[in-house]
């Protein structure tokens, strides 16, 4: 079946892969393949960006979504085994503190274990501090 001629085609513009929606080529002249507009029009040419635009960001995602899981993995791995020498929890009593320690900002020498700030609720803030130092 053949389109009537009384409708326009819905073509959707995608850049110019000869110029890359620069509008000049190499040369410096208007780009022949664009005719110098920066885009193409074609719904071929768009449902490939598509396609390619897809299958791009699902790599992206199974790729690097599980390298940012294992990295995340690997630091709470490494967090875990730091140790705050001299400093004791001030809730359950645990020394030295291991993983984060959380410092009061107004009361005096008071700190907690990562377990107890996630347990507690606090009224005043408290620093992190991920390193004995």
């Amino acid at each position: 079946m053949q389109p009537d001629l009384g409708e326009e085609a819905s073509e959707q513009e995608v850049p110019c892969f000869k110029c890359n929606g620069s509008k000049v080529n190499k040369k410096g002249l208007p780009c022949r393949k664009c005719q110098g507009t920066g885009s193409i029009r074609s719904d071929e040419l768009a449902g490939i960006v598509t396609v390619v635009r897809e299958e791009i960001r699902d790599y992206c995602k199974s790729t690097f979504g599980g390298l940012l899981q294992d990295y995340v993995a690997q630091k709470r791995s490494e967090q875990s085994k730091v140790e705050h020498r001299g400093v004791a929890c001030d809730n359950c009593g645990a020394t030295p503190i291991m993983g984060i320690r959380y410092k009061c900002t107004v009361r005096k020498d008071f700190d907690l274990c990562d377990k107890c700030e996630s347990q507690i609720s606090q009224p005043h803030p408290m620093l992190k501090i991920r390193g004995p130092r």
